[in-house]
């Protein structure tokens, strides 16, 4: 949903929880688009920003929550222009229509925090807020890369062996997820591996008839410690959108569920190290 959005903002703009320490609160300066030093400026416009205003909201999480807010209702306000379309309105006057709404939307947006022109489209790129907007949604946490780059073999091994027992936990009691079918698959299988520099642990279920696919999720640490996992594609997301909310608190204390928030993962590689 999102990049189907995000290109549509695109493209009308041209035309005219739990969060970790990775992210910050926007700061100010004297000269709003100075900037400190020439190593930001230089990371700022390597994104597409050429003001420090701006580039200051890029982990802003207030901005970024603005942000979900205002794509979720162009996201909304388009589907309702389809579906008038299709009731058989005049097609002309309700693009016109919705247009303009989305224009004063944006100008609202913009005026609201700070930005001009397409400056968040580079921002939201940049910095993977839309990987926000569905953890929002979802109720869970965002970690980025500091985090992930935190872990030991050690802290792993923790991780896996919550997340181990949460598969247990969902194997012995009626679970919300399909998959925990104790009459299929009665045992758990899980182990952890590090592929460029991340840890990942992964769970299946096994029986004499065979095993399920593997569950993986991405390991990550917070300056304080706490453990955080992300699972890393369709069928783990899948999984723990089902269970996530009806885990034991006791479970859910010593492990975060998160989005990771950073550069694309290899997730066939790290898949292949499973098999």
């Amino acid at each position: 949903m999102f990049n189907h959005s995000f290109n549509f903002i695109a493209a009308i703009t041209a035309a005219f929880m739990t969060i970790t320490p990775d992210v910050t609160n926007a700061q100010t300066t004297t000269d709003p688009d100075a900037f400190p030093d020439a190593a930001t400026e230089q990371a700022a416009a390597s994104i597409g920003i050429s003001r420090y205003a701006a580039y200051q909201r890029l982990s802003d999480i207030d901005t970024i929550r603005a942000y979900c807010q205002f794509n979720q209702t162009i996201v909304t306000l388009e589907q309702a222009k389809f579906d008038a379309i299709d009731a058989g309105g005049d097609e002309a006057q309700i693009t016109a229509s919705v247009t303009r709404q989305q224009e004063d939307l944006l100008a609202a947006f913009n005026r609201q925090n700070g930005l001009i022109d397409q400056e968040y489209v580079a921002l939201s790129v940049a910095g993977y807020w839309p990987t926000y907007c569905s953890a929002f949604e979802r109720g869970w946490g965002v970690f980025g890369v500091h985090s992930v780059g935190r872990v030991e073999r050690s802290s792993a091994r923790a991780a896996e062996d919550v997340i181990e027992t949460i598969f247990i936990n969902e194997l012995q009691r009626p679970s919300a997820a399909a998959f925990f079918n104790p009459s299929q698959r009665s045992a758990i299988e899980c182990q952890s591996e590090r592929h460029d520099d991340r840890w990942y642990v992964g769970c299946r279920l096994i029986s004499m008839a065979g095993a399920s696919g593997w569950r993986v999720f991405l390991i990550a640490q917070s300056r304080d410690e706490r453990l955080f996992f992300s699972p890393i594609n369709g069928p783990s997301i899948s999984l723990m959108s089902e269970v996530w909310r009806s885990i034991p608190s006791t479970l859910r204390a010593q492990i975060s569920i998160a989005n990771y928030a950073g550069p694309r993962l290899p997730i066939t590689d790290v898949l292949a190290e499973f098999e």
